[in-house]
């Protein structure tokens, strides 16, 4: 309906959690790759349709 959106990110935050180890900049920067990935991948899915 409302087309693509990105991440579900209450699934991802787990997965966050685990790779940061308890380290709180590189939870954030995890996240902040993430979400690059994410603008990147929902930038290109837009511009085939």
């Amino acid at each position: 309906m409302a087309g693509r959106t990105g991440l579900r990110y209450e699934a991802l935050y787990p997965l966050l959690d685990r790779e940061s180890a308890g380290d709180a900049s590189r939870w954030d920067e995890l996240l902040d790759d993430i979400q690059v990935l994410e603008r990147t991948a929902l930038a290109a899915k837009s511009s085939k349709d």
